[in-house]
């Protein structure tokens, strides 16, 4: 659903668009020349199907990222590489841009492998582990707790905001409008902080 492009060399595979279609070629031109020449073959079926393997207590991890590699607009936005010129490797507040790449090629795994039905997602856990140390070792955790870390890193790694400037975050007096307060305090948020992540995860909540 929502394909809009796909490969006139062997009608295999669909794509969201151009782009997406190109960030897949380096992994899909070998079933493509298999393909080409012989039958129709169909996708490889492993599109967001593919599993993870658990790295000793990791399935809160795992159900974490499972759930994460399906939010469309994300996903979209790694899978055409796209994200590629958010990267913000000075960040202080992100990883250099590892924790980023590292869940690219995640992406790419769990959506252009062409084969095994699994795959070990030590490297991500390795690059989420220098983003919050809570999460080096092979112990049991909270999946929304490792799910608000992920976010957050990636958050930070994806900033398009370069140079942060200093914000004084408005004070809400007693009468205040709480739209017009809200409006003034998430203005102020994104002076600072601008990023995909953002538009999509966060939001507010009155207190």
């Amino acid at each position: 659903p929502g394909a809009t492009a796909r490969c006139t060399r062997c009608l295999s595979v669909q794509y969201c668009d151009r782009k997406c279609q190109e960030a897949h070629w380096s992994y899909h031109k070998v079933l493509c020349k298999q393909a080409n020449g012989t039958k129709v073959v169909t996708t490889s079926d492993l599109s967001g199907k593919v599993g993870l393997n658990n790295l000793g207590n990791t399935c809160f991890m795992n159900s974490a990222l499972q759930s994460l590699s399906h939010a469309t607009p994300l996903a979209r936005h790694f899978l055409s590489n796209q994200f590629q010129a958010d990267v913000n490797s000075s960040n202080p507040l992100g990883t250099g841009g590892k924790l980023a790449l590292t869940y690219d090629a995640l992406m790419k795994e769990l959506w252009m492998r062409n084969k095994g039905p699994s795959f070990s997602p030590t490297a991500l856990k390795r690059a989420v582990a220098m983003f919050a140390p809570r999460f080096a070792g092979c112990l049991q955790h909270d999946a929304q707790e490792f799910l608000a870390y992920l976010l957050d890193g990636l958050h930070e790694d994806l900033n398009r905001i370069r140079k942060a400037p200093y914000v004084e975050m408005p004070d809400v007096t007693d009468g205040q409008n709480m739209a017009i307060a809200g409006a003034e305090a998430w203005d102020a948020h994104k002076r600072r902080n601008d990023s995909l992540v953002m538009d999509t995860f966060y939001g507010q909540f009155q207190s």
